[in-house]
């Protein structure tokens, strides 16, 4: 889980088992967020990243060599609860 304007840099990272998204980024996010070499396993292949609410003009991550492709939607996908 990614909330709203965080800054995440993910490199060399595996998921495996995850119940709704393998990631799921929630709004835009911080400026220099990257994703790169994420390998997914266990059922999250067919899962892959989800960036929902993204406004426009909103950021998204830079995907680098080895990452899933990026589900953009602009309206809500999965209810999320970020404090």
């Amino acid at each position: 889980m990614w909330c709203q304007g965080s800054r995440v840099e993910m490199d060399g990272v595996t998921l495996a088992g995850n119940e709704r998204a393998s990631v799921i980024i929630d709004g835009p996010v911080g400026e220099g967020s990257r994703i790169a070499h994420l390998t997914l396993s266990d059922g999250d292949e067919s899962k892959g990243i989800l960036q929902q609410d993204l406004p426009a003009g909103g950021l998204e991550p830079e995907i680098g060599p080895g990452a899933p492709a990026l589900e953009v939607d602009t309206g809500t996908k999965l209810v999320v609860n970020c404090l």
